[in-house]
């Protein structure tokens, strides 16, 4: 008889890097704080990084320090071209962050593996958003609220792209060749972990644009995909009181509530004053209306 073959980890870390009740949710391992005294020494310019941050990478890359450095240094030199190397604010991102609902997320809200959610509505989308000195800026904003707002715990885990496709249509893509190179420069850019793609309200368009996109997307990213069939399978993969509003969840779990987050967030981690105090208050400290994200 053959042997059996050993599961992975969900997260797909090495056993040796898996968190554990016993541990604080911000623990690092022995041979983690070697790789991030190391990169630290390689790269002057992430000084001002936090722990977490760094992790980030880490994770991305599964502690391979050599295919680590490789995405740090695609990072780094996508960061000085587009002056991002440092602590923003949402208000330099594009006007639409905190205008349209196409991305959303907030503190503490995982799925029921565990993994940081965020919401993407694609009938929302704006091909014309497609471009690089846009996307970029949004995209590294990202990772610094969730590596700021999520113990290490979590960030071990990837995030899940709840991905709603109700409005979508053939006017939301973006066929370009300023699409296509933004597309391509993102590649290996960013520490950004999807370990699922949840797609809800997919429908027949989904089914169309699945059909060809098995055939000739990697197996690595298809297996990745879930089409959510309806609401009792999706609220399996997401306890309600964590489940966007707009999806029959968290009645508080609105792009309302996310601007206010993201607006707290900003005035105690990102303003030069936050910076310079360089103290970091609770983010729902301010909160008027605290969302409760215990398992339901």
């Amino acid at each position: 008889m053959g042997k059996t073959k050993e599961a992975k980890p969900f997260n797909r870390l090495a056993v040796e890097f898996q968190w554990t009740p016993e541990l604080d949710e911000d623990h690092i391992f022995p041979k983690e704080r070697e790789l991030i005294t190391q990169l630290r020494q390689d790269y002057p310019h992430i000084s001002e990084w936090t722990d977490r941050l760094v992790l980030y990478f880490i994770f991305a890359r599964r502690h391979d320090l050599e295919q680590i450095k490789k995405l740090m240094d695609d990072n780094l030199k996508m960061l000085q071209e587009y002056n991002l190397n440092r602590r923003m604010t949402a208000d330099e991102l594009d006007p639409s962050y905190k205008t349209v609902p196409y991305i959303t997320y907030f503190k503490n809200v995982t799925d029921c593996h565990d993994r940081p959610i965020i919401y993407a509505d694609l009938g929302l989308m704006d091909p014309k958003k497609n471009r690089k000195h846009i996307l970029f800026p949004l995209l590294w904003y990202e990772q610094q609220f969730l590596t700021d707002n999520y113990t290490i715990r979590y960030l071990r885990n990837g995030i899940n792209c709840v991905v709603d496709m109700k409005n979508m249509a053939l006017r939301n893509f973006d066929m370009s060749s300023e699409g296509k190179a933004t597309h391509n420069a993102m590649m290996g850019v960013f520490p950004r972990r999807a370990r699922a793609i949840s797609v809800v309200n997919g429908g027949t368009f989904f089914r169309i644009i699945w059909s060809i996109a098995k055939g000739v997307a990697p197996k690595k990213m298809t297996k990745r995909i879930v089409n959510v069939p309806n609401k009792e399978e999706l609220h399996k993969l997401i306890p309600t009181n964590r489940l966007l509003a707009s999806l029959g969840g968290n009645p508080n779990l609105t792009f309302d509530y996310f601007v206010k987050e993201v607006e707290i967030y900003d005035r105690n981690y990102n303003t030069k004053e936050a910076i310079s105090a360089k103290t970091r208050p609770a983010l729902r400290a301010e909160s008027e209306e605290p969302v409760s994200t215990s398992s339901s």
